[in-house]
């Protein structure tokens, strides 16, 4: 190696001579902290084997263990219900070990020190169940919520949906009106004698039983010659004279709406009244009236059924059934001369 020139000498030199001071304060330091460290060896070490007066080392360190360990469990880690039950069960395993060497200290410690885990497991449990208690009210209140909010968006659906059924009920109850006012509905017309044009000739009007308009009314009325049918018989043989009375075209009625036939009907005569049916058809089908006469002390009396189409199937036909009925009527008087 080459030797230093005497810049680097003089620069070398220096810089061991700002460093003397740290090495001394590193000495000093470390004998210090040597010094320390003895010190706490020895009062460690005097603790550990200080005489406890009425206790041998052997009952000490254990009741001091548990008593450590205890408070740094308790600090460390989250309380739970049990945990003092498995300290008192180790607990009770060491008393059971050095049960014929206890002294009378030692044995008061370890019941003050079963007591108080025991009063603090207690504790433990009813803080426990206090928590549980709080969060299971918690629970209830927020599904309670949960549920009031859940019912109010109900009933604001709810009304939506109330609000389109009524509107759809509404255009519905329209579309069956405009259909019925079509359709004619369950109307059906009928024929009733007014009064005389003569001494036996009566004047006929057709009504409208209903409330929906009936289009394309037109009547037929036709004299029974024969009639074998007995009373409450549903099939018999009748004989009818077509004659020039039929048929007769009416036209249109309104609801609850009559027109007189342009052609009268004939009652009869005292000794022999007459017996008509009369078919009456429209849009929605047809009725068919059975009208009869007799004599009265003046003039004429009537009665008469009204039996309409209901349905018309391939195994039955047209089915028909009774709507209306009037019983023999007072005379109908001749008009004044």
């Amino acid at each position: 190696m080459g030797s230093l020139s005497p810049l680097r000498k003089v620069m070398l030199s220096e810089s061991i001579a700002a460093m003397a001071p740290f090495w001394v304060s590193l000495g000093t330091n470390a004998s210090a902290i040597g010094r320390a460290a003895v010190e706490v060896s020895r009062r460690v070490g005097g603790t550990l084997f200080f005489q406890v007066p009425h206790y041998t080392r052997w009952g000490l360190y254990p009741q001091v263990a548990v008593l450590v360990a205890c408070y740094a469990y308790w600090q460390l880690f989250p309380i739970i219900p049990g945990a003092s039950i498995a300290v008192l069960a180790f607990v009770a395993v060491i008393m059971t070990v050095r049960a014929d060497k206890f002294s009378a200290a030692e044995r008061v410690v370890w019941v003050v020190l079963g007591f108080a885990i025991m009063v603090f497991e207690i504790r433990t449990l009813y803080l426990d169940r206090q928590n549980n208690d709080e969060q299971h009210l918690s629970e209830n209140r927020k599904q309670q919520q949960e549920f009031e909010a859940t019912l109010r968006e109900f009933e604001r659906q709810s009304g939506q949906v109330n609000s389109v059924l009524e509107t759809t009920r509404g255009v519905a109850s329209l579309a069956k009106k405009s259909l019925e006012s079509v359709t004619g509905g369950d109307s059906y017309a009928f024929a009733v004698p007014d009064n005389y044009e003569g001494h036996n000739i009566l004047s006929i009007s057709i009504r409208n039983a209903g409330r929906n308009p009936l289009t394309g009314i037109e009547v037929r009325i036709s004299e029974v010659l024969s009639d074998t049918c007995k009373p409450n018989e549903k099939k018999c043989p009748i004989t009818l004279d077509l004659g020039q009375m039929y048929p007769i075209a009416v036209g249109n009625l309104s609801g609850r709406g009559a027109e007189i036939l342009p052609r009268p009907i004939d009652a009869g005569t005292q000794e022999k009244p007459k017996h008509y049916q009369i078919r009456i058809s429209a849009q929605n089908g047809y009725a068919i009236e059975d009208l009869r006469f007799r004599s009265a002390t003046r003039g004429f009396a009537y009665k008469f059924t009204v039996y309409k189409s209901v349905s018309t199937n391939a195994t039955f036909g047209t089915l028909i059934k009774p709507v209306r009925s009037v019983d023999w009527t007072d005379p109908i008087k001749p008009q004044p001369q």
